[in-house]
This record gives C-alpha cells, structure tokens and sequence, in this order.
C-alpha cells in the first residue's frame, strides 16, 4: 500500500497541496458535516434529517476513534516511510480506519437514507474528496479510507444506527417517504403502533 501513496505522490502540485490541505481540513472534528447538521437542524422541515446526521456523525465518532482504532492500533503511513514530507502536522492517533472517511461517509449514508434527495450527491462528491486527500497527504493507507467508508455503515444504518434513533424499526420505510414529503413530525408516534390493535 505504501507503493500506491508514493504513486499518488506524482500527482503532487502546488495547486494540489493547497487543495488538498483544504479539503482534509474540512473532516476536521466532522467540520463540515456538523456545520451541514446544524443548518437542516434550523430548518423546520429538514430538522429531523438533521439530527439524523449528526447523531451518525457521533455514533461513527465514537465507533472509529474511541473504538476500532485503539483495537487495530496500525501506525500511520507516515510514521513507516518517515522520510515523506507532511504537508499537515502529524494528525494524533492510529491510521485504521480513516475517521475523516467514516465521518464523511456516515453523513452522506444519513442523508441519502433519511430520504434527501437534494444534498447528498453533492455531500458524496464532498466525502470522496476528503477521503482521497488522506491519502494525498500521506497520513492514510488506502485500507483505512476503504475501513471507513465500511465502518460508516453502522452509523448510519438503517437498522441500528442513527436512522432507528429516530425512525425507529417499524416506521422506517414509512418515515422516510412522509420525510420526502415533509410531513413528518419531530417526534415518531411509536407508542401509538403499539398499542394498536
């Protein structure tokens, strides 16, 4: 894998360096998709999406950095090939999975799950960028991006993760096409469909 980055390395201008260092910094602490959450929060009509995505954001955090990194414990690319010359400071931490990919990916899965049809290729372009530029910027073998974007499927999974927090089990396939239509309200009636007959 260390072949791959050094081939990705060639691709390397100042132009890159520069974009690149901007768009990783846009998976910092799941920036961007907190920003993104916060804003369809203060809407009305996306509030639940929102709140979908950052509870998805959260679970993921957790999951990657508190969890499967500290149970992999794989040194970063950069601490193998210590000769390469970081455009970033050493980003704290263990390679696998990539958090900024997980991150980004379980907010895109939040969005396209929860039923927005608007934002979430634009999301999916985003995410992808950011998983490339750890690769670019030499602090994430390729397996990790690829353990993210896997590890995301939790959080923002239908069954499980953030969507169930929400959309609960029963009502998922419901909520979601009320959600389409912004129908939905804040709170999902669950006890109702319980204690129907």
């Amino acid at each position: 894998e260390i072949e791959i980055l050094n081939l990705i390395q060639h691709l390397r201008t100042p132009f890159l360096d520069e974009t690149m260092r901007f768009v990783t910094s846009l998976g910092n602490f799941s920036i961007a998709w907190v920003m993104l959450a916060l804003v369809l929060i203060l809407i009305p009509k996306t509030r639940k999406i929102g709140l979908v995505v950052m509870v998805a954001v959260v679970l993921d955090s957790v999951l990657c950095n508190v969890i499967l990194k500290n149970i992999f414990v794989r040194p970063r690319p950069c601490d193998v090939n210590t000769a390469i010359n970081l455009l970033i400071p050493r980003p704290s931490g263990y390679s696998f999975p990539s958090g900024h990919t997980s991150a980004s990916f379980a907010a895109v899965a939040a969005l396209y799950f929860s039923g927005e049809r608007k934002i979430w290729k634009a999301a999916l372009a985003l995410a992808i960028l950011i998983a490339f530029s750890r690769m670019y910027l030499y602090v994430h073998y390729p397996t990790d991006v690829l353990g993210g974007i896997n590890a995301e499927s939790y959080a923002a999974a239908p069954r499980g993760g953030a969507q169930e927090v929400f959309y609960g089990e029963a009502r998922l396939g419901s909520a979601f096409e009320e959600n389409r239509h912004g129908k939905c309200s804040f709170a999902v009636p669950y006890w109702n469909e319980m204690t129907e007959p």
